[in-house]
């Protein structure tokens, strides 16, 4: 009967108010720990199947959780506090603490682990847009029961950042004690795991021999016979290691290297050949592959017992992570898409060479072609009025608006004329990649305050340039249609509308001028994409060597086509990517009720040239048209500073230099501008 008794005891501990007593202060409306009371309640025989998945869930949602508990000490963590309860509760429970760890021991004997090892954590889709869309449906979708497989599991049990980093901030002290309160299998009870691991490490070579071997990573691979490809290698060696057959001891490990020089071979031929995000993806997920299939097999064939202790907690920390990125579709986009954005950011750094001046010479051929393209822009407005006149329904309207706009983008590619909206993303990947070169901190500070001296000087150039001979075009312009028919381009309404949509404060001038300059980096983002996706399928080569081509032109003139389209579709993509913004940006957002407008400096300072035509001398000294002329002032600045600023950011993201020291380049630049001012302005002689 004393037995008995002392059962009887231990288990009054569950009662609320002898719960609340010893836990809550007496207090039993304290929901958090109520909450344990009668999640420690349902231990009343050994759970199993779902019923004991769930009751695992919800024990660690409310460990997790960053509530305060009463039992929480200065300056505790209220996870570190709630661990702590849970352990003294469970041990004055004997009853409920030996049916937690039958149920413990029943799932790890009925459950299997294999998909825990092979695909938590990693990617389980072979494509870019399949895992994207997989992992935002497990996003917003429920879970479906674990049906006894711990690799659906453990996403349960930490299925946020937070529950990850209470895991990784436990103290090594109290994680003994939960692994012991829990008691995780150890000896011939990890048998079953054991095997789970030796087929795991097998299942996930045979799946990177086949991403390595497949078509285009070979294609990118250095020339060999396919006996010779570490991925072919891979297989066998991982299975006479699990099978502990080996030859060589610690083969296994070579092979692994070899695969992994491989696929740096094959990232770093991408440079060259073109970026595939879905090729990109596949690589990321050989290298999270390998590195997974070594934790395995530094468990399943170690070199020593520490080894397999320090290598399971490794291993049981990768998956813990992984289960929470699992969910995450910014990871698989960060990781997929960095190499695209690397290269794109390095075509604008190579374009953006030729917008810094660093010579007079070069200095005034930017003036010259920055008046090109102001001029030209002129005429860019004038087609754009006539074709408003015209009436056409609003998205017919847009998409000749769009036209016009990228065939005057086009003609100043080909005319060599700069566009100052342009310059800015192109500078900033400049900019980005000054920042990476080597010397000690102070050269590197010192050579980006000059390069920002001649990036200041470019971009006042190029705008002079553009708004100089756009007012010259204008007035030309409307001087012409004067002599011609009498009257100014513009009537009075027309010419109202053009004043009053440029007021800095009674319009929404402001975050529209932003928002196109956040357009003007999408073009240039676009630019770089389509001259990657041109080397990626060898648009060159195909036109170079295509039979109809070389029957009508001629071998020679096929390869000088193909090289002048190579060196000029980054610029047509860029230009029909800003076009299409321009025209059509207005009609879809209207579509959907939403009055966005993309106000570009240079265009809307021909749009007010012309309507100061029509107002005359005199009217052009009224306020609204010099809160007009101000609006221009913040059109420019906003398109180049937003435009500048997206692109230095993913610049440098891209090129991973890290954050750009702000306040040292500041110094740096006021330095420079009290020595030489000049080279702000206008280069040295």
């Amino acid at each position: 009967m004393g037995a008995v008794d002392d059962a009887a005891d231990a288990r009054s501990l569950l009662f609320p108010s002898n719960f609340a007593t010893r836990f809550a202060r007496g207090d039993l409306r304290n929901r958090q720990v109520m909450a344990l009371q009668r999640i420690l309640s349902r231990l009343n025989g050994a759970l199993g199947g779902v019923e004991f998945e769930e009751f695992l869930e919800d024990l660690a949602y409310w460990l997790q959780s960053r509530r305060a508990v009463p039992e929480q000490r200065p300056g505790e963590a209220a996870q570190t506090a709630r661990l702590r309860m849970l352990l003294e509760a469970m041990e004055h429970l004997p009853a409920e603490r030996a049916a937690l760890q039958a149920s413990m021991a029943r799932l790890f004997a009925t459950s299997r682990a294999v998909t825990l090892f092979t695909d938590v954590g990693l990617p389980s889709r072979p494509a870019f847009a399949a895992e994207t869309f997989d992992r935002l449906s497990r996003a917003l979708l429920p879970d479906p029961p674990v049906e006894g497989d711990l690799g659906q599991l453990l996403p349960r049990l930490f299925e946020s950042r937070r529950a990850v980093e209470w895991f990784e901030g436990i103290a090594p002290e109290l994680a003994q004690q939960l692994f012991t309160l829990l008691a995780v299998p150890e000896g011939p009870a990890l048998e079953p795991l054991r095997r789970d691991l030796g087929e795991a490490a097998v299942l996930l070579a045979v799946r990177i021999s086949h991403h390595g071997l497949a078509n285009d990573v070979r294609a990118r691979a250095p020339a060999s016979a396919l006996s010779d490809s570490a991925f072919f290698k891979l297989s066998p060696a991982v299975r006479a290691a699990v099978a502990g057959s080996e030859t060589t001891p610690g083969a296994w490990r070579e092979a692994i290297a070899a695969c992994r020089k491989l696929t740096k071979d094959v990232e770093a031929a991408l440079e060259h050949t073109g970026v595939s995000v879905d090729l990109v993806f596949r690589l990321d997920l050989v290298r999270r592959m390998l590195d997974r299939l070594y934790a395995l097999l530094a468990l399943v064939a170690p070199s020593g017992g520490a080894a397999v202790e320090g290598s399971g907690l490794k291993l049981l920390t990768t998956l813990v992570r992984g289960a929470n990125r699992d969910r995450s579709v910014g990871d698989v986009f960060r990781s997929s898409t960095r190499l695209l954005a690397r290269r794109v950011v390095d075509a604008a750094a190579h374009s953006g060479e030729h917008y810094v001046t660093r010579t007079p010479t070069e200095y005034h051929a930017l003036l010259s072609s920055a008046g090109g393209g102001g001029f030209l822009t002129g005429f860019t407005c004038l087609l754009k009025y006539l074709l408003s006149w015209a009436r056409l329904a609003p998205f017919w309207e847009g998409f000749t608006f769009s036209l016009n706009y990228a065939g005057s983008f086009f003609a100043m590619h080909l005319l060599h004329f700069t566009l100052a909206s342009k310059q800015p993303a192109m500078t900033a990947a400049l900019l980005a990649r000054s920042l990476g070169e080597a010397g000690t901190e102070d050269e590197r500070l010192d050579s980006l305050a000059l390069e920002v001296a001649r990036t200041v000087r470019s971009q006042l150039a190029a705008t002079i340039g553009n708004l100089g001979m756009v007012v010259v075009a204008a007035i030309a312009i409307d001087s012409a249609v004067r002599l011609t028919t009498g009257e100014s381009l513009l009537d009075e309404v027309d010419a109202a509308y053009a004043v009053e949509v440029l007021h800095p404060f009674k319009t929404l001038l402001i975050p529209y001028a932003a928002l196109t300059g956040a357009a003007l980096w999408l073009a240039s983002l676009a630019g770089g994409a389509v001259e990657n996706w041109a080397v990626y399928r060898r648009l060159p080569q195909a036109l170079a060597s295509n039979r109809l081509l070389r029957a009508v032109l001629g071998p020679e003139r096929a390869k000088r086509l193909s090289a002048w389209l190579m060196g000029n579709i980054a610029g047509f993509g860029g230009s029909l990517a800003l076009g299409l913004q321009m025209g059509l940006v207005s009609p879809v957002a209207a579509f959907f009720g939403l009055p966005l407008k993309l106000p570009h400096v240079t265009l809307s300072t021909g749009n007010l040239v012309f309507a100061g035509m029509y107002r005359g001398p005199y009217e052009v000294f009224q306020a609204d048209f010099g809160w007009a002329v101000a609006g221009i002032a913040v059109v420019g600045s906003l398109n180049f500073g937003v435009s500048f600023a997206l692109a230095l950011a993913v610049a440098l993201r891209a090129r991973e230099a890290g954050a750009l020291p702000l306040w040292p380049l500041a110094r740096a630049v006021g330095r420079l501008f009290v020595k030489r001012p000049r080279e702000f302005f206008v280069p040295g002689g």
